[in-house]
């Protein structure tokens, strides 16, 4: 019998939805996933390439190596970093990453476009308006999910706040167009999600319903009869 050789394949990692996974990757690099996030890890990685595959949201620290980048692929757009830690928010479903460098060195390649951070900025990329946008913040609240799983928002789209309440309640919440790009800013803790939800609606600059159909949430803006 004649003996196949057979590509080596991707590995994939997967955190399940009710807990974060941490990970250390063979050139040293450590991260967590966050809930029900997904990683894909190039079969020749360390060898040739370090280029992972993120579909979810995690905390990296890359290990240094100079002669190796250390890539990592979210839909349209590709980080390069340099011994860095940073947290990154990009979940294929939402169109809307946050990218947020704590320390090093990190470099964003979004379209035509080419950004390089410095520690302390946090960028945001809004695939469906087709915008990007760079500010400083306060880089802990973007971790707080790995010690207490609560969500810190500052001046942040509506969509993309509906989207981070889901993937932390594993369930679909859909916002209106009309006020989908309305900016929030709030906590959310560790409420029961319709705790949660209703907390949104009333801290929301603009008075919110929340409906839900068959398990599904939309939230839409609430007319004063």
């Amino acid at each position: 019998k004649t003996a196949v050789n057979r590509a080596p394949e991707a590995k994939i990692f997967t955190a399940p939805k009710t807990e974060i996974l941490s990970l250390t990757l063979p050139d040293g690099t450590s991260l967590v996933l966050n809930k029900g996030s997904k990683l894909k890890v190039a079969p020749d990685f360390g060898k040739h390439t370090r280029t992972v595959n993120l579909d979810g949201e995690a905390w990296f620290d890359v290990a240094k190596n100079p002669s190796l980048p250390f890539r990592i692929l979210c839909g349209n757009e590709e980080f390069i970093v340099r011994g860095t830690t940073f947290n990154i928010v990009s979940y294929s479903s939402d169109n809307f990453s946050v990218v947020t460098l704590h320390s090093g060195s990190l470099e964003a390649h979004v379209k035509d476009d080419m950004l390089l951070l410095d520690p302390g900025d946090e960028l945001r990329i809004d695939d469906e308006e087709d915008n990007i946008s760079r500010r400083k913040v306060d880089v802990s609240n973007s971790t707080t999910w790995m010690n207490d799983g609560a969500l810190h928002f500052s001046s942040l789209p509506l969509k993309y706040v509906a989207a981070q309440i889901g993937h932390k309640y594993d369930v679909k919440i859909r916002v209106h167009s009309s006020i989908s790009n309305i900016v929030y800013d709030g906590d959310i803790d560790n409420e029961p999600l319709d705790v949660a939800l209703r907390l949104l609606a009333i801290t929301a600059p603009v008075k919110l319903s929340i409906t839900n159909l068959d398990g599904e949430y939309y939230i839409t803006k609430h007319n004063n009869l």
